[in-house]
């Protein structure tokens, strides 16, 4: 059982990463959704910044194994823009 100090930084973690992918689906982002959705532009520069603030792992055993947070994390970016959001889901079905 985690103690009271661990569940609060679990929670100071959880919620770090949620708004660093929010930075990232607000920012740089937002200004290619356009090219993602009418040219077909696949965003491996949103990838890489999402794998860099650990949502693209969250679903890990090695970084927590917590599934809600990886999906919370993609529901974030979908919110934004679907196709990229369902690219970053891959990994977590992936698994199922």
């Amino acid at each position: 059982m985690l103690s009271h100090m661990a569940v609060s930084s679990r929670l100071a973690d959880d919620k770090t990463l949620l708004a660093r992918v929010d930075d990232i689906a607000r920012g740089p982002l937002a200004k290619i959704v356009v090219d993602i959705d009418q040219k077909g532009h696949y965003p491996l520069e949103i990838m890489r910044l999402l794998g860099e603030s650990g949502a693209l792992g969250a679903h890990l055993q090695t970084h927590g194994g917590d599934f809600g947070l990886a999906l919370r994390a993609m529901a974030t970016v979908s919110r934004e823009c679907g196709a990229t959001g369902f690219l970053g889901s891959g990994p977590i079905n992936l698994l199922n």
